[in-house]
């Protein structure tokens, strides 16, 4: 499973977070949710957040209780993207694995 590193930066105001996933820009967005899509759309199991914290996926409350004692340079952006992280969902459940069947569409009779 791939890891992924976000890296935040302040542009005229705004908070972008820069996606990388195996080491290649993914995606540039302000939008935690779609920061948390590609996640886990790309399967990734390990976070790293502004070389300053690391994290399985998804994450537990835990993590949230051990990321508000780091000095992030955007501390409530950071924190944003960990809380939104335990809301994924198994991407087992989401991408079955090739070759798996699927089961056959209920069809509908009427009396």
């Amino acid at each position: 499973m791939p890891a992924a590193e976000v890296r935040f930066e302040r542009i005229q105001g705004v908070i972008k977070m820069h996606l990388r996933v195996s080491g290649k820009l993914a995606l540039v967005s302000s939008s935690v949710e779609s920061i948390v899509s590609v996640l886990q759309a790309r399967r990734v199991r390990r976070l790293t957040i502004d070389d300053l914290f690391s994290t399985a996926l998804p994450t537990v409350k835990g993590t949230l209780d051990l990321a508000a004692q780091v000095a992030f340079e955007e501390e409530l952006s950071a924190l944003r993207l960990i809380a939104a992280c335990a809301a994924m969902e198994d991407t087992a459940s989401l991408f079955p694995a090739a070759g798996g069947r699927r089961k056959p569409a209920p069809t509908f009779t009427p009396a």
